[in-house]
């Protein structure tokens, strides 16, 4: 058996044998946490897409609501500010009276029950985004470490085997 320095060839082969099969399984880590890491993003990104369609649908129905409390029966009766001397109207008192008419509909409560159904799966979904990439990145740092062990090791393996060098292009210095 040879010695490489303190260490034989055949501890040598184990050991980039050794490096060779972690280096592997971190790079196939890294395959797959890289699709989940592209998979979790699109999730993410269709998600706010929903979200934003969410938001505007919202916005258009408390529109259209609004104007169907203002210009229903109903506002004719309770529409006068109560806190105003001569009982106008204002509106102030007409955003709490849509608000309170709102918290009543169930077209409406159904929607605002989505709207934060989708806000939290949207918070869901960002927290497994960026999970996901925090593992991209360990393996990453993980990988570039054991690259360095791994050129540190073949430095040290070469650097163990005695080279001759030949400066005489094959002529040996007593025959010359």
């Amino acid at each position: 058996m040879t010695r490489i320095g303190s260490m034989s060839a055949t501890e040598a082969d184990k050991l980039v044998k050794k490096l060779a099969k972690e280096q592997r399984k971190i790079l196939k880590s890294l395959k797959e946490t890289r699709n989940l890491e592209v998979t979790s993003k699109q999730e993410l990104e269709k998600s706010n897409a929903e979200f934003g369609r969410l938001e505007d649908s919202m916005a258009r129905m408390h529109r259209s609501k609004a104007y169907e409390l203002l210009t229903g029966d109903e506002w004719e009766e309770m529409g006068s500010d109560p806190r105003d001397p001569e009982g106008k109207p204002s509106q102030e008192w007409g955003e709490l009276f849509i608000e309170r008419m709102l918290r009543h509909d169930s077209d409406w409560q159904e929607t605002i029950t989505e709207f934060y159904d989708k806000q939290n799966e949207l918070v869901e979904l960002k927290n497994i985004a960026l999970q996901v990439q925090s593992e991209v990145i360990t393996l990453q740092e993980n990988l570039m470490s054991l690259n360095a062990e791994i050129r540190l090791q073949a430095a040290y393996i070469q650097a163990s085997h005695v080279v001759e060098v030949n400066l005489n292009g094959g002529q040996d210095l007593e025959s010359s």
